[in-house]
């Protein structure tokens, strides 16, 4: 009994430690968290295009908080690699989050962005570690379009960040998580070096002298359990036809075509 009183009273000064050293915006958030209604995401890009937009329903709301407010770990997996990794859209500034109560009173808005979060004027108010909030705001995506965003703006080569991005799991052994993009991630525990994170599409890995898989799309199996599908291949048909038209004159063809058999009519 004294073993569980002294957790409770430790869990207790925890919080309260917590909540002391937390900048005055998490302060302000935790704090008015049971009126905040709706949290709107905004994907910054850089440029001048109509950025990228979708709301949180209420229940996501509350998960996005309660994942916000809770004490961030501090060692994460995958934190030294995302430090050496490029984006893959240089031009990608992060998830913006406006909070807004149930009054429409503006309560704070946040940037997510490579491992932190901060206010829109890029004062850091905590770390992301493994980027993983980022990931999972980007996992609430609706539409297609937006949930391919992720692979296009984020290094993504783990089982986990596929399973954060909240995609379809296919129970086989390893179990499998497949990207919008139609690559596909193990679940394994062997971890990919920062050199052979460099493979990023299917090419890339052919390249590299990789497994390839022989199927229909055909795939290639690189470190940590990274396959990437080869992408759909497009004929330009307009090239190819005039190339014909110059190996082949039609009107030569059927003369000799009826020189060689008088007997038909034409």
């Amino acid at each position: 009994m004294r073993y569980f009183i002294f957790c409770f009273v430790l869990f207790i000064v925890a919080n309260i430690t917590y909540a002391a050293t937390q900048h005055p915006i998490l302060q302000k958030i935790q704090e008015k968290q049971a009126d905040i209604n709706t949290a709107t995401l905004a994907i910054r890009s850089g440029n001048s295009e109509q950025p990228t937009t979708w709301q949180l329903t209420h229940i996501e709301t509350q998960v996005f908080l309660g994942k916000l407010l809770k004490n961030a770990p501090a060692l994460h997996i995958d934190a030294a690699l995302y430090q050496s990794l490029s984006n893959p859209t240089p031009n990608y500034q992060g998830v913006e989050v406006a909070l807004v109560s149930f009054n429409g009173q503006k309560i704070a808005n946040l940037l997510i962005f490579n491992q932190q979060i901060q206010n829109t004027e890029g004062y850091a108010l905590k770390a992301d570690m493994g980027r993983e909030l980022e990931l999972w705001l980007f996992g609430t995506a609706k539409l297609l379009k937006q949930q391919l965003l992720a692979t296009q703006v984020i290094p993504i080569f783990s089982f986990k960040q596929c399973l954060l991005l909240n995609n379809l799991i296919i129970e086989t052994v390893p179990r499998q998580c497949l990207l919008p993009n139609n690559n596909i991630l193990l679940d394994v525990s062997e971890r990919p070096t920062l050199k052979e994170l460099e493979i990023q599409n299917f090419e890339d890995c052919l390249k590299n002298g990789k497994a390839l898989i022989k199927a229909f799309p055909r795939r290639c199996l690189a470190a940590g359990g990274r396959i990437f599908t080869e992408p759909p291949r497009l004929v330009n048909l307009g090239n190819d036809l005039k190339q014909n038209e110059q190996d082949i004159n039609i009107d030569e063809f059927l003369r000799e075509y009826r020189n060689e058999n008088n007997d038909m009519n034409f």
